[in-house]
């Protein structure tokens, strides 16, 4: 009598977990089945556990052969099966005893050729289920499906195998069949039976335990070949073509970049960076094609803007021309040179078609950029400074990256080198450090309001869909100004924009004198400008009040610290600037400023703003209508002399004194005026007695 099921089960050395497999197996509800095991070569006990299995069950059968693999085996159980359906189980797995009858009944209710269930992931260090893999409900309403009214998903499901149930004929007239190395054999088999059967049921129910963390697993050893990632993918892409299933191929190139996702998030830096590299090695130019690949066109628009370049020129070029990614652009824009650097881009023009060289007066970095913007024609833009270089790897991985996860923006990280000696070193602003080992691959700026308390804002560090920035009409600021990237990330990031970041250091920063990283102190004007231009950008992007406020605090915290990194003269010469730009700001978004700015502030006043607070003091003093007094600060840890001699009251004395409840007059006034620190006030009844400052620290 024919069987319902055939189950074929390939068994290499598993003997310490074939016993739970076969048991629960056999004792399936459903007792109409075959159980067709190939031995393939074991060296274990695995081949007597089935001879004793077999003695007491006669629906198991036996077949040895010397290891072939995997997909050999299965293709010999093919062979041999001979029941209505056939399932394909591992010999380290677990089932629910209802597993096959529930399929089967499924299957002839709905008379589906496939019907597919999920399973969970039995961890054997720990011995229990961690997780579950159900199918996604969205398409579990949707059941049964029919396959033709899926043509840009259809591949919706993982690989697996041994979650499907098939009906034999569609495997037998199809000739289907596993190929035999150990490469995932089971994807192009799986998603070439899913595309040529009419209807697929789906089930909620997760039968099988699928075991993880077991010594010799195969899924292990696949994870270490990741130079053989695409070699399934591009088996089934020929698969499609052999059976004229091309109105699939939209899911075959949806399912790729699905799986690619899901591995690169997967994997650590250098992983993912190798592996989007046999991206663009590996996948002939028919499929590379299918994803803009393989084309003429410009995947990237490398823009760099050169001034006085000449001595670090060649070796920026010679990076571009060298990357790996041949379909890229280079847009040369000199800014009025007075050294040698137009002869030389003219020169690396003649050799290579792909670099175009524009030349104008000196107008700055910002226009620079846009005037080579009206030139590109790239998919993404990417701006190097002229003194810097690239990895030959740096545009093939971010194309590919942001192409997978369809980002608007993507950030990575930098190297940076001493000119003189060329010695490496980290920039810590530079290195996104931020970023977990693993973590989610899109951000959006409402998803993670302070992302930029993190983000440096610097040109050469981020990609940009070009696209994105048509649609937004994002450009760089039209004026002669340094730190002009801070505005244009922003702005960009704001737009709704798709946003990715890798820590991978592609980019090659040299550090040397004339670098404006170098020249904080004389570009700090522009910085505090660009500051105060941003956030006023930010506020016609963002109405919520409680995001507008804390980009204000992110962005008077980095003014803060670049303020902090000036030397001392710089200090005092800018202390002025950032005096009136920290309290301009909080007057124009009503919010106070943090106590230690203020303090940053006071530290640098001059004898102008000595006598403005102190009027502002006495006008205090006589508004509470109040004759003798005296302050106590409290919630602070270091004695205020600056302070106390920008008031221009002498310190007489710093006695600690606790408060008492009845110093509270005036407590919201005051703190309001002084934001500094908590300040209460009380009567001296006998001034010439008492201490007139106490301060508690």
């Amino acid at each position: 009598m024919t069987p319902k099921v055939s189950i074929i089960m390939p068994v290499y050395n598993t003997a310490e977990y074939l016993a739970t497999a076969l048991d629960t197996i056999l004792l399936q509800t459903l007792s109409d089945i075959e159980v067709i095991c190939i031995d393939d070569g074991s060296t274990d006990d695995s081949l007597s556990i089935l001879q004793t299995y077999a003695m007491f069950d006669e629906r198991v059968k036996i077949i040895q052969q010397e290891n072939a693999g995997c997909g050999a085996a299965r293709n010999r159980g093919i062979k041999e099966a001979t029941g209505d359906f056939i399932i394909f189980l591992d010999s380290d797995d677990f089932f629910h005893p209802d597993m096959l009858q529930t399929m089967l009944e499924t299957a002839e209710k709905e008379n589906s050729d496939i019907v597919m269930c999920g399973h969970t992931i039995f961890d054997n260090t720990w011995e229990k289920d961690t997780a579950v893999c159900g199918i996604d409900p969205h398409y579990l309403k949707q059941a049964p499906i029919a396959p033709k009214d899926f043509p840009n998903d259809l591949f919706f499901c993982r690989g697996y195998l041994w979650e499907k149930l098939i009906k034999r004929s569609l495997i037998i007239d199809n000739d289907l069949m596993f190929t035999t190395d150990e490469v995932q054999s089971d994807l192009p088999f799986v998603y070439t039976a899913m595309a040529l059967s009419e209807k697929i049921s789906l089930l909620p129910d997760n039968f099988v335990h699928y075991r993880l963390n077991r010594s010799g697993q195969l899924t292990d050893k696949i994870q270490e070949k990741d130079h053989r990632f695409f070699v399934p993918w591009i088996r089934l892409y020929h698969h499609l073509k052999h059976y004229k299933l091309d109105n699939f191929i939209n899911s075959y190139k949806t399912a790729l970049f699905r799986e690619l996702a899901w591995s690169l998030n997967d994997r650590d830096m250098d992983a993912k960076r190798q592996l989007l590299h046999y991206f663009n090695q590996d996948l002939p130019e028919e499929i590379k094609q299918l994803f803009g690949f393989g084309n003429n066109k410009a995947k990237i628009s490398l823009i760099i803007p050169v001034y006085n370049g000449a001595e670090f020129l060649p070796e920026c070029l010679d990076s571009t021309l060298n990357q790996t990614l041949k379909e890229i652009e280079i847009i040369c824009v000199d800014d009025g040179s007075t050294d040698e650097s137009l002869e030389i881009l003219n020169q690396y023009a003649q050799k290579d078609s792909r670099i175009k060289v524009i030349h104008q007066e000196n107008m700055g970095l910002p226009i620079s950029r846009n005037n080579a913007i009206k030139l590109a024609t790239g998919e993404y833009l990417q701006f190097l400074d002229a003194d810097d270089y690239l990895e030959p790897d740096t545009c093939e991985c971010l194309y590919l990256y942001s192409k997978i996860y369809s980002l608007d923006m993507l950030s990575f990280a930098s190297l940076e080198f001493r000119n003189k000696d060329r010695i490496d070193f980290e920039n810590l602003a530079h290195c996104v450090r931020w970023l977990p080992q693993k973590f989610t691959p899109v951000f959006t700026w409402n998803q993670i309001p302070n992302l930029l308390q993190y983000v440096t804002a610097t040109a050469p560090l981020t990609i940009y869909r070009h696209q994105h920035l048509i649609d937004n009409d994002i450009t760089w600021i039209n004026k002669k100004i340094t730190y002009e990237d801070i505005p244009f990330f922003t702005i960009s990031l704001l737009k709704e924009a798709r946003f990715g970041a890798l820590s991978i250091k592609f980019y090659h920063k040299r550090v040397h004198e004339n670098a404006i990283t170098q020249n904080n102190a004389r570009y700090f004007p522009d910085y505090c400008w660009i500051k105060e231009y941003t956030l006023d950008n930010i506020q016609k992007i963002i109405k919520n009040q409680q995001a507008l406020s804390l980009y204000f605090y992110i962005f008077l915290k980095k003014t803060f610290h670049t303020f902090q990194d000036l030397d001392p003269d710089s200090k005092i010469k800018h202390a002025q600037l950032f005096y009136d730009f920290c309290f301009n700001l909080s007057k124009k978004y009503h919010l106070p400023l943090p106590r230690i700015i203020k303090e940053e502030c006071y530290r640098f006043l001059n004898n102008n703003k000595k006598s403005h607070f102190k009027f502002d003091f006495y006008n205090l003093l006589a508004n509470l209508k109040k004759k003798k007094y005296s302050i106590t600060l409290i919630s602070y840890q270091q004695a205020p002399y600056f302070l106390l001699n920008i008031l221009g009251l002498p310190i007489i004395s710093t006695t600690i004194k606790e408060t008492t409840k009845d110093d509270k007059i005036s407590y919201n006034v005051i703190l309001k005026i002084f934001g500094l620190c908590i300040w209460k006030i009380k009567e001296i009844p006998q001034p010439k007695e008492v201490p007139l400052f106490q301060v508690f620290s």
